[in-house]
């Protein structure tokens, strides 16, 4: 059985974490999805985020047929933890904007004869891009009305 691994916020689940789902699941057999802790979201997004609670967004991303599992993890280290001492992936999956970045269980993946792949976006779906649009309506909306 071939394993894959990804992780990522998926908060405000969007086509493009669909797209990046099925996408993974066709590296493998089996895909595993860590998802950041609340904590780590609002330490690295901002106060304002996540916008939905750790368990709202697993269960979101349980969901989702191309996933067989979900975990969660708070920190650089509990994420190398998960890859390396719990589920040992063949296959380890970011989006293309990790390219020549460090990712976080690439070399053990690797070193253990495993792959590292990436996604290419789907369209401008992006959480934050998402959030600035809504942002931007309510600003429109309150100018229009005087609100």
């Amino acid at each position: 059985m071939t394993m894959v691994f990804t992780n990522g916020c998926f908060d405000l689940f969007h086509p493009g974490h669909s797209h990046s789902l099925t996408a993974a699941k066709k590296f493998g057999d089996y895909l595993v999805v860590a998802i950041n802790s609340d904590d780590w979201v609002r330490r690295v997004k901002g106060p304002g985020r996540p916008i939905y609670p750790l368990s709202e967004r697993m269960k979101m991303v349980m969901c989702h047929k191309a996933v067989g599992e979900v975990a969660a993890f708070d920190t650089e280290d509990d994420l190398q933890n998960l890859i390396e001492k719990v589920y040992k992936p063949n296959v380890l999956v970011k989006g293309s904007e990790w390219r020549g970045k460090a990712v976080t269980g690439k070399d053990w993946v690797i070193a253990n004869g495993g792959k590292m792949r990436y996604i290419e976006p789907y369209g401008e779906y992006r959480t934050t891009h998402i959030i600035s649009q809504i942002l931007n309506l309510f600003e429109k909306e309150r100018w229009v009305t005087g609100e």
